[in-house]
């Protein structure tokens, strides 16, 4: 909606003389320092989400912070509502500027009165969730974009950005939660003739949290007094060419760099050589106060992309991308969270004062209806060095390849995954770090069938025997078995499996296929009835220690899913469906000197999920039961009977 331009006051105790002064100021001078008011938007929205299941957790998140402490809003059971106000502008064809109110996370309609710091006392007040249950608005999405009458600087944004100029590998897309809350200054440019060479420049304020080790800038590090975070920031340059309209190139190269101060510096607070002397009261050589006080890198991450795409003909198209990564960890202001984290740490701890590199490469071709049958095929090959590391690339939302994968349908070539702040319906990411093999995708339309067929073969570059993975490689602590995304609990303290982060093993010899059927039919009766079927196989294996047969790991996994799309009425659409698995797990978990068991689990999910979009409002509503017998060889074996659903309730204007 667009906001009046006439400014109207009516309180007779309104006084004359201050409405003047503030009249006069205003024309004369900050007539040039406004838009006028007939160039404001104002947009809002209102998001109300139910979480209803049978157990006795309480919040309005499935899952929350992994962090041992947690947090406070993490939970099946709750009713919470947020807000969101967006304001922009526009001063001119050249400039632009907005930004949004978005109310706190985590309120559920029982807190009434929350606005207060975490008591662990309760409180007649009620004042003891914390400032997470507030329903405190917070300014985020601020941000300036001024256009240039040059090709060589065309636009520059200053304030918050998605980071979405980049790509999954280098400086990722923010996921949802964070969206705009990253900010910097972006510069976009071009240059030869016809601007065939483009460009975007990025000066980036590094989040305290996830980028770096121990997934802060350095808090709660025990090698650092006092974390620096003012200056950590992230630098990017990407370069595209595209000599034609079939052609194109483009350079990504991202430097993120966090600094701490150095205590060596006579200058620095809490120095240790703050007198320039020894224990002895002898000069220190070289050791001088200049008032200048000296930084030292804690974490630095250089990940550099070049990817080509093509257009061979009408129906060839191929693809190449190469990343190498390069980074450095000082020892002096970074702890070992490998060692003393039970080896859960999102880098390796490996080359203090050195560096460690690696590359990676997937090759990708397309062919689009090949004969004109309306057959497509699709051929990907990857190779993810196991080693590669790219701590500000995508955490979620995002996907490198082309595979259904084991555990996820998304890949990402990071250890600093974020599997966390969703909802039990929502998809999971898994890290491909040391994944090498290819996927064949093969896609049809045939009349009233659509069809895709896939085949994936890889082994792991990450196959090794006597990897150091108490002090130097993080393993993730939970790293067997095939992994249950459907009863997850963060971090993993019932065991359902293989940590999506969790690619280094001690002894690993490890295999995997991966064979997938999607069917699509558009039904002949009714009006957008739809059938989908799905059925999955994962074969992986793995010899672990190449000095013994009997720890050899192998499993089988099925899945088979099937839903109906019913569109009742032009405002009603209804979704049932059902979903079996089975795995089968040979020496699943255990150990070579204890021993092994096999496993055996068998899971039903029958569920329901209804939409309605009715005069602007947008109902959602997705009801599952979901059935879980796990046959253990050696311990208690375990059920779960769950019954859960989510719906939400969305309007905008």
């Amino acid at each position: 909606m667009r906001c009046s331009s006439t400014l109207s006051i009516r309180s007779r105790r309104f006084p004359r003389w201050l409405g003047l002064g503030l009249l006069s100021l205003t024309l004369i001078g900050g007539a040039d320092a406004r838009a006028d008011l007939a160039n404001f938007d104002l947009s809002a929205r209102i998001y109300t989400k139910f979480l209803l299941q049978n157990n006795d957790s309480q919040g309005v998140l499935t899952l929350g912070n992994p962090h041992p402490q947690g947090d406070n809003f993490s939970g099946s059971n709750g009713i919470g509502t947020e807000g969101e106000l967006t304001v922009t502008g526009r001063l001119g064809p050249r400039v632009s500027t907005g930004m949004r109110i978005q109310s706190r996370f985590g309120s559920v309609w029982q807190d009434w009165w929350e606005n207060g710091n975490a008591s662990d006392k309760a409180a007649l007040s009620g004042e003891t969730l914390g400032m997470d249950h507030a329903q405190y608005m917070k300014l985020r999405g601020v941000f300036l974009r001024l256009g240039t009458e040059s090709d060589l600087l065309r636009w520059v944004t200053i304030g918050a950005s998605d980071l979405s100029m980049f790509n999954p590998w280098t400086i990722g897309k923010i996921r949802y939660i964070d969206r705009d809350n990253a900010a910097g200054v972006f510069l976009e440019g071009a240059a030869g003739e016809d601007a065939p060479l483009t460009y975007h420049a990025a000066l980036i304020a590094l989040p305290k949290l996830f980028v770096g080790p121990g997934w802060s800038t350095g808090f709660d590090d025990l090698a650092i007094d006092t974390p620096l975070i003012t200056r950590d920031f992230a630098y990017g340059l990407k370069v595209g060419y595209a000599p034609n309209t079939d052609w194109s190139f483009t350079l990504v190269n991202t430097f993120t760099d966090d600094l701490e101060i150095d205590r060596a510096d006579p200058d620095a607070t809490g120095s240790l050589l703050g007198a320039c002397a020894d224990e002895l009261g002898n000069p220190v050589p070289g050791c001088d106060k200049d008032h200048a006080v000296a930084l030292i890198p804690r974490y630095r991450n250089l990940v550099s992309t070049l990817e080509v795409k093509g257009l061979v003909s009408d129906w060839l198209i191929p693809e190449l991308l190469v990343a190498h990564s390069l980074t450095r960890l000082g020892e002096d202001v970074a702890a070992n969270g490998v060692a003393n984290n039970a080896g859960i740490f999102p880098v390796l701890y490996k080359d203090t004062g050195g560096s460690t590199a690696d590359l990676a490469l997937r090759a990708r071709l397309e062919l689009e209806d090949l004969g004109g049958t309306g057959v497509g095929l699709k051929v990907e090959y990857f190779n993810i060095g196991s080693e590669f590391s790219t701590v500000f690339g995508a955490r979620r939302e995002a996907d490198v390849l082309l595979t259904d994968g084991i555990a996820g349908p998304d890949q990402l070539p990071t250890l600093n995954l974020a599997n966390e702040f969703i909802d039990f319906d929502e998809r999971w990411v898994e890290s491909c770090i040391g994944w090498h093999g290819a996927t064949l995708l093969l896609g049809a339309e045939l009349g009233p069938f659509a069809v895709d067929l896939e085949g994936t073969g890889m082994t792991y570059n990450t196959n090794q025997q006597g990897r150091d993975t108490a002090s130097i490689y993080p393993d993730f602590q939970h790293n067997q078995g095939f992994t249950d995304t459907d009863l997850y609990d963060y971090a993993n303290t019932l065991d359902r499996g293989r940590d999506p982060r969790a690619v280094y093993l001690e002894n690993q010899d490890r295999l995997t296929l991966i064979a997938m059927l999607r069917l699509q039919y558009a039904l002949p009766f009714g009006t957008g009835w739809s059938l989908a079927v799905k059925g999955k196989l994962v074969r992986d294996t793995d010899g672990r220690s190449l000095d013994s047969r009997d720890d050899d790991y192998a499993g089988t996994l099925l899945t088979a899913r099937a839903e109906l799309v019913v569109p009742v009425t032009r405002w009603l659409t209804l979704t049932p469906g059902f979903q079996i698995d089975r795995w089968d797990e040979q020496n699943r978990s255990g150990d070579i000197n204890l021993g092994y068991e096999d496993y055996a689990t068998g899971k039903e999910k029958p569920f329901l999920g209804a939409r309605i979009e009715y005069s602007g409002v947008t109902f959602a509503y997705y009801l599952e039961y979901l059935n879980k017998v796990q046959d253990r060889e050696k311990q208690e074996d375990q059920l779960w009977s769950v019954l859960r659903s989510k719906g939400t309730v969305e309007v905008a204007w």
